[in-house]
C-alpha cells in the first residue's frame, strides 16, 4: 500500500500524543508487582484487624501506624487504634484519633460511639451526652443506648450544655 507523505503527517502527532499520554500513566504509577502508598496503607490495617482477631494488641498497634503513616486520612484505622489506645487506658489520645476520623466521617457511628464513651470514662458527662444523642439521631446500629442517656441526663441535671 502507498501512501503520500501528508497521511503520515497527520496521524504522527496524534499517535505521539496517545504514546506520551499512555507513558506517562504507566510510569507515574507504582512500578508492577509493588503497591501504591494507600494500597500498602490497606494492607497493613487488613493485617491489624487480622492482629486485632489473634488479641495480638502490640502487633496491630504497630500496623496500624504503618497504616496511617502511609494513608493519614484513613478513618478506619484511625477508629481501631483509638479502640487499642482506649484499651490500654489512654483515652486522650484515642480521643485524637477519634476527632480525626469525625473531621473525615463525621457520621461514623463507631467513632462517635467510642468517643462518648471515653467522654464518659474520663469525667466529661455532658460531652459524652451530646454524643450518645447524635449517636440516637443517626440510629446508634444494635445499641441500646436510651438508658446511657438517661442516666448521663440524671447526673448532667442542672449543668449548662
Amino acid at each position: 500500500m502507498k501512501t503520500d507523505g501528508r497521511c503520515l503527517f497527520v496521524f504522527t502527532p496524534l499517535l505521539s500524543a496517545f504514546l506520551l499520554l499512555f507513558l506517562a500513566s504507566t510510569t507515574m504509577a507504582a512500578p508492577i508487582g509493588v503497591p501504591s502508598e494507600e494500597r500498602r496503607a490497606e494492607l497493613f490495617f487488613k493485617n491489624a484487624v487480622a492482629a486485632i482477631a489473634a488479641k495480638d494488641f502490640t502487633n496491630a498497634r504497630q500496623l496500624l501506624d504503618a497504616a496511617l503513616a502511609g494513608k493519614p486520612a484513613f478513618p478506619d484505622a484511625l477508629v481501631k487504634r483509638a479502640a487499642l489506645k482506649m484499651r490500654e487506658g489512654n483515652e486522650l489520645s484515642a480521643l485524637q484519633d477519634l476527632e480525626q476520623a469525625l473531621l473525615i466521617e463525621p457520621n461514623n457511628r463507631q467513632a462517635l460511639s467510642l468517643a462518648a464513651a471515653a467522654m464518659k470514662k474520663i469525667g466529661q458527662f455532658d460531652f459524652a451526652l451530646r454524643l450518645y444523642r447524635r449517636l440516637e439521631e443517626l440510629g446508634a446500629a444494635g445499641e441500646d443506648i436510651r438508658p446511657i442517656i438517661e442516666a448521663l441526663e440524671r447526673l448532667t441535671e442542672g449543668q449548662a450544655l
